[in-house]
């Protein structure tokens, strides 16, 4: 549940910010396939595995809280540095879960419907 969480929240924070998700998932997994880059998670302990989607959090927030967005990004052409850090993580959770057999979706799901009954929401009262 916790990395589910971790992608309603990015999920919210796409949308506040205005970053097509989906666009740039594509581009960064295109270029991981490739490269040959990704699957990581398979050879790691989860305690490792976890460690490195904490620096792949903290990457997306420093990228948001240093304003670097507007500029571009040479390892994902037609990317700004934080669409590529979002979809890097998005990514990573999915290959997290998908390595550790979590139902990332099934979690997501439930997440989702449990946010439509509550009567606060990250800020916004529920009309």
């Amino acid at each position: 549940e916790e990395m589910a969480d971790v992608l309603v929240r990015v999920f919210d924070l796409c949308g506040w910010l205005r970053i097509d998700l989906g666009g740039a998932m594509r581009a960064v997994y295109a270029r991981r396939e490739a490269t040959g880059y990704g699957h990581e998670f398979a050879d790691l302990p989860k305690a490792d595995g976890l460690n490195r989607l904490h620096r792949s959090i903290s990457i997306v927030d420093t990228t948001g809280a240093s304003n670097i967005a507007p500029h571009g990004n040479p390892a994902y052409p037609g990317l700004t540095f934080q669409d590529a850090a979002v979809a890097c993580l998005v990514l990573d959770v999915v290959d997290f879960c998908d390595t550790h057999l979590l139902r990332i979706e099934v979690a997501i799901s439930g997440k989702m419907e449990y946010n439509l009954t509550r009567p606060f929401r990250h800020g916004d009262l529920q009309s």
